[in-house]
């Protein structure tokens, strides 16, 4: 049995040869007993995989969403209130960097997709630039929003201290080896530094929820907020967790929740079986931004807490920390 990353434990097996994203592929899932990470086996990326979402982006179930915030942030007089009001995630990240650099400062956005984000903080005068390993991604975000965006590991272009704020928003679930990302980070970090993380919350669904996030090797980890604070501390970094559930556009799960049914995405040759059809997107955009439906959408959300839903993602702040004993 594979041993967790997060605190050490031996893991338990919860699912014998669940579908992947890629018809034909599965995989094991395994579940730590303690901090309740779940991962899965084999755990390795495929990158050709993001350049088949990228060369579909219109139409891939659940990416489809940032063709529309890219558009919607390039036509905006402000784009950090059009992002912030697009997601909970994005608003925690824009209201953390101004309350901890009030005067401007030097992001790194890692994984930044399409680019609004980093666009989105360039308007706003940060110094922001974004890093991606996709290349259809950094050549579509720099066609849309200008020359800030590489396609290189941030410790092949950044110095220690060059960066004021980290963000990694719904990121270090889709990498092979969460640790080492976190400690790749640390290395360039400052005493004053600090990480924006966030990710798809496991505690959020029903207690025995065996893998309700997007399919491996999309998804090759499912984190509660035990597991991201053992992490950190293997890191050597200290966490803390900020609640987004009144924000303007938190996104819920219903605390009763039914198994999600996922089906493979494309074929093994990168064919696309599952799309998202132009029509309903745009009917879902309306009615998740439309501003005539925002009364409805806040009696919504308060209904939702007050039946026990959480938002969809994790929102934490890591800085530095001590290290653990033994940490590798």
């Amino acid at each position: 049995m594979p041993i967790c990353l997060a605190c050490g434990r031996k893991t338990i097996l919860r699912a014998e040869s669940f579908p992947g994203y890629v018809q034909g592929y599965t995989y094991d899932i395994y579940e730590c007993p303690g901090c309740t990470l779940s991962t899965v086996s084999p755990c390795v990326e495929r990158e050709e995989v993001y350049g088949w979402i990228y060369g579909w982006p219109t139409k891939v179930p659940g990416y489809s969403r940032y063709v529309q915030l890219a558009d919607r942030v390039a036509r905006s007089q402000q784009p950090d209130q059009e992002i912030s009001r697009f997601d909970a995630v994005y608003e925690f990240v824009i209201r953390t960097i101004r309350k901890e650099r009030p005067d401007g400062g030097r992001i790194a956005e890692i994984g930044s997709g399409l680019g609004s984000l980093t666009f989105s903080l360039r308007s706003a005068g940060y110094e922001a630039i974004g890093f991606d390993l996709s290349v259809p991604a950094v050549e579509s975000a720099s066609r849309n929003f200008g020359p800030f965006f590489r396609c290189d590991r941030i410790e092949d272009s950044i110095s220690p201290g060059d960066v004021d704020i980290f963000v990694c928003t719904e990121v270090i679930e889709h990498v092979r080896d969460p640790l080492d990302l976190l400690l790749t980070i640390k290395g360039l970090m400052s005493q004053n530094s600090a990480i924006l993380l966030t990710t798809p919350d496991k505690s959020a669904f029903p207690e025995g929820a065996v893998w309700e996030t997007e399919l491996p090797p999309i998804h090759l980890w499912w984190f509660t907020r035990d597991a991201l604070e053992a992490l950190a501390s293997r890191a050597g970094l200290n966490i803390s967790f900020v609640d987004v559930s009144r924000y303007f556009r938190p996104q819920f799960v219903r605390s009763r929740q039914e198994s999600l049914v996922r089906l493979p995405t494309f074929d093994a040759c990168g064919k696309l079986l599952q799309r998202d059809e132009p029509a309903r997107a745009r009917i879902t955009n309306l009615i998740q931004h439309s501003p005539m439906l925002s009364p409805a959408r806040w009696a919504r959300r308060a209904v939702q807490r007050a039946r026990g839903a959480r938002p969809y993602s994790i929102c934490a702040v890591l800085r530095l920390g001590e290290p653990e004993t033994g940490c590798r």
